[in-house]
Formats: C-alpha cells, structure tokens, sequence
C-alpha cells in the first residue's frame, strides 16, 4: 500500500485497448491506493471522458484503434479537453521505436512506464511525473508534431531502430563516469547528464546511438526535459553535452 498522500490523492485516467492489459495495469495502480481509477479503450473514448470529469494523470498506451495515444496527448495540449493542457502524462510501452519516443518528447509527456508493470516502479514514476515543474510550449508547436504512427513508420524507411524498453528502465548497473569541464575563453562548457540544470541552454543537439536527434541544441532545458534525458540516458549516444 503507498503511503505517500500525493499518490492516495490521484484520480487516474488510465487508457489501454487490451482487456487484459488494462485489468493487470489497474490492479497493480490499485495496490498504491489512488483515489480513482476510470479506464478508456482508446483515445476518443478518454477524450469524451476528459470533457466532463476531472482527472489528475493520465496514463495510455500508445497504440489503439480509432485514436492513438499520440494523438490523445496532441489533443490534451492544444485545450482541446475541458482539462488544462499541461494534465500530467505518462506513457505505457512494452517496445517502440525512437521516432515515437521522441515524438512523446515533442509532446512534453511526463514520463514512460515500461511493461510488465512493478507496483514499486509505477510508484516512483508517478511521484516524478506529478511533482516536477511543468512548462508548455506554443501551441503551434504541439500542432506540428506528427502523431500518426503509420506515417512515421513509413517515413522512417532505413532509420527506423526497435528499442527494447526494458533499457530505458533498467534500475542497477555500473554508474556513469560524468565530469564537468569548462571550456577556456567560453560561456559554453561541457557536463554529464545528471548535472543538467533548468535553464540551462542546449547547445549542441542529443543524439541517439542510431543518429537520430533526441533533442535539438537551442533548447532551453526545463525539470521534465531533464527528467526524461535521463530516463533514456542509455540510448544516448552523447553523456556529456554542452551547454550554456
């Protein structure tokens, strides 16, 4: 049972279109004792239900029929709900690709939860998701991101890279060796990711081990960018970044 009264206080909107899923993801929600649990079988489904009831989390798969996931959480951050924009979002995965993790990044989510699902686990990244500092961007900018997922799979061609999750959420291991060195006659200086501060200003892009860009050098770093660099620290090409 939690015990940590902002877990107890949550009402939980969790989306999932497998009936078997979404009955082992609510029991193993149910055991940290939230306040409410209403469950959607797709995006349209929870779209509805967010236009008249309040809800402090969502959590959804991606893949569904009739609305993805993606776009489930386009829709949120354009007001397009009678919630605010900024409702915490976590993202449920078993695999995926890096350009629908990105995309999840476009789209300010607050976090992944990686099946199976641990009690112990969905505990910890929902206390990160609801107690991090949360700071939208434009709107023209959620309008812009790409949520269809044939779409992306087909535009990815040769780049496209399967990721098992289970490395974005891998708990032990050797710790990585991060320094910070300043550059001589520069601003700029270079440090790993755990000393990433908000505000700090990006300047060099992330890449993944693939190539692709994770996140683009210009970016103002905010708490829930930070927190999910180093969720997926281990599919990063780059450890130490430069920054301004």
């Amino acid at each position: 049972m939690s015990t940590d009264p902002l877990l107890n206080n949550l009402r939980i909107l969790l989306v999932e279109d497998d009936v078997f899923l979404r009955r082992i993801i609510g029991q193993t929600l149910s055991g940290l004792r939230p306040k409410q649990i209403v469950t959607a079988e797709d995006g349209k489904d929870a779209l509805s239900f967010l236009s008249n009831h309040r809800v402090d989390l969502l959590i959804t798969d991606i893949q569904m029929p009739r609305m993805n996931g993606l776009e489930l959480i386009r829709q949120i951050r354009l007001g397009k709900t009678a919630r605010k924009p900024d409702l915490r979002t976590i993202v449920v995965t078993s695999f995926s690709t890096m350009e629908v993790v990105i995309a999840s990044l476009a789209l300010d989510v607050n976090g992944f939860l990686v099946k199976p699902i641990t009690r112990a686990s969905a505990a910890r990244k929902i206390g990160i998701a609801m107690r991090e500092q949360m700071r939208l961007r434009r709107e023209d900018h959620y309008s812009s991101v790409n949520t269809n997922l044939e779409s992306i799979a087909q535009t990815l061609g040769e780049k496209t890279q399967d990721v098992n999750a289970s490395i974005l959420w891998e708990e032990n291991g050797e710790e990585n060796n991060r320094w910070i060195r300043k550059s001589a006659g520069n601003e700029a200086k270079k440090v790993g990711l755990d000393q990433l501060q908000p505000g700090m200003c990006l300047m060099e892009d992330l890449k993944t081990t693939s190539g692709l860009t994770l996140v683009s050098a210009g970016q103002e770093l905010s708490e829930g960018l930070i927190n999910r660099v180093n969720e997926l620290s281990r599919v990063l090409d780059n450890r130490q970044v430069r920054i301004r």
